[in-house]
């Protein structure tokens, strides 16, 4: 009886245990959305500042831009650390490089918010004539930028969810040998509404980035027909304007 009873514990804390790292494995999943979305957002912005012809303005924006990106991955990096998602590596050598990597990234970002700043000062004192090159030469730099903290925080996300999705599997496979085929129905049939319920989550993350697509291509083909719009009108002005020259000469005979 006391057998029993043991085991029967060992098999709740095993299951309260996968609770958590699925739990933990869909809040990845969220942050994973979070960064997904953000790009989104910054392509969309660069695709309208890629037109502007004043570089001047375009080096203010993007640096405000940038700004703001290094904040938003900022508060994504805060909000892992709260989660305490990497509390589920087991692995305390990987646990503490991960913790090392999230401070280091979160002091590199306040450097980075302090240089943008700094960054930003400076560039009001760019001359319009020099504002093409410098544009050019700081988007070389912004993008090196950029992309280092993506990678990292890539690394991060898949490092843990990695662990994560090894935790649920030696779980499972100790549970499997807790309990009785009874048990065990019940347990599998737990996991599977659980499972289901990430499945439905990704389907639903698959289904809004069609939607996005969708969207993304309307505008597109909207902006198209704007600027051929747009062409046609000019082009019709100028047709006007060039008759009304060459009438004024005969009116006046």
């Amino acid at each position: 009886m006391e057998e029993i009873s043991l085991r029967q514990k060992a098999s709740d804390k095993l299951q309260e245990e996968e609770r958590e790292d699925m739990q933990k494995q869909m809040k990845i999943a969220e942050f994973q959305e979070k960064l997904r979305l953000e790009e989104i957002r910054r392509k969309d912005k660069e695709c309208a500042l890629y037109n502007l012809k004043q570089h001047k303005m375009k080096l203010k924006r993007m640096a405000r831009e940038i700004e703001e990106n290094i904040e938003n991955e900022t508060d994504l990096i805060k909000d892992l650390v709260r989660s305490q998602a990497a509390e589920r590596i087991k692995d305390e050598h990987k646990k503490k490089e991960i913790k090392k990597a999230l401070d280091e990234f979160l002091e590199y970002s306040k450097e980075q918010k302090f240089l943008e700043k700094r960054r930003q000062e400076y560039l009001d004192f760019v001359f319009d004539s020099e504002a093409k090159i410098t544009y050019e030469k700081q988007k070389e730099t912004w993008d090196r930028e950029e992309k280092a903290r993506k990678i990292l925080i890539k690394d991060v996300l898949d490092t843990i969810n990695q662990q994560i999705h090894d935790n649920i599997r030696t779980n499972q496979d100790k549970q499997k040998e807790l309990t009785n085929q009874d048990k065990q129905k019940e347990l599998l049939a737990e996991r599977e509404r659980m499972l289901e319920d990430v499945e439905k989550y990704e389907k639903e993350i698959e289904e809004n980035k069609k939607i996005e697509l969708e969207i993304k291509e309307m505008i597109k083909k909207e902006l198209a027909e704007q600027i051929t719009d747009k062409k046609t009108r000019e082009r019709k002005l100028k047709e006007m304007e060039k008759r009304k020259r060459y009438d004024q000469p005969t009116n006046s005979r």
